[in-house]
């Protein structure tokens, strides 16, 4: 694969590992927390579809204690055997930060990303894009979840309060589209944001499986086509 060619991210918990409520004390310690059921077999078919293995960026803060979790926890669900230099896995402490971080892999190369809270992420790489785009396309792909469609209707009234109302509205362009294939059969539409000459697409993902990782990686290899 070329160095311009797309490479994935993926989100940590509720993506990777299991999310557990915030009074549980295993999320206190972030450890253990079970893999996600098809997480491996989506990933690898991303990676078969020809999309380069880009790493893991989570919200979690860059702190000692929280980086041997990350680490013991990778090497227990075998998830470092997908991302397996030190690089690749980026705690990056906030929504706004793994924004930055996707945006700045954007420059090199376009990239995909799957997470659990698409509206947060989202948000966030809209603000960012609108301070200062990238050069390649960003195509975010939600995690099936029980809550997707009203994460879907936050994020969507999000960005048409920035196209209408907002103080950068001319600089956004929205266009909303139906998937073709397996990622068409959950009829929810997609987004197109379109910031300057940079691009934000956005995408409800199936159930985890090789198929549906395919799928999606294929998407991302049409979207990033010349």
């Amino acid at each position: 694969m070329s160095e311009t060619s797309p490479e994935l991210w993926s989100d940590l918990d509720g993506t990777a590992v299991v999310k557990l409520s915030k009074l549980n004390p295993r999320n206190w310690l972030k450890y253990p927390l079970g893999a996600i059921a098809g997480y491996e077999d989506f990933v690898r078919g991303v990676g078969k579809a020809g999309v380069r293995m880009g790493g893991i960026v989570s919200i979690r803060p860059d702190i000692l204690p929280r980086r041997l979790v990350t680490r013991r926890s990778m090497r227990q669900h075998g998830y470092d055997q997908l991302f397996p230099r030190s690089d690749q896995v980026i705690l990056a402490g906030s929504e706004a930060e793994k924004a930055r971080h996707l945006i700045e892999r954007s420059r090199e190369a376009p990239v995909c990303m799957i997470d659990d809270n698409p509206q947060h992420i989202g948000e966030a790489l809209v603000t960012a894009m609108l301070a200062k785009p990238g050069r390649y396309p960003i195509l975010l792909g939600a995690v099936d979840n029980p809550q997707n469609e009203h994460r879907y209707s936050r994020f969507s009234g999000h960005v048409d309060w920035v196209n209408a109302w907002g103080p950068d509205k001319e600089k956004i362009r929205v266009e909303r589209f139906m998937p073709e294939g397996m990622l068409g059969k959950l009829d929810m539409p997609g987004m197109h944001v379109g910031i300057g000459a940079a691009a934000l697409h956005f995408v409800q993902l199936p159930p985890y499986s090789a198929e549906a990782g395919q799928a999606f990686g294929g998407m991302m290899l049409q979207m990033a086509a010349p």
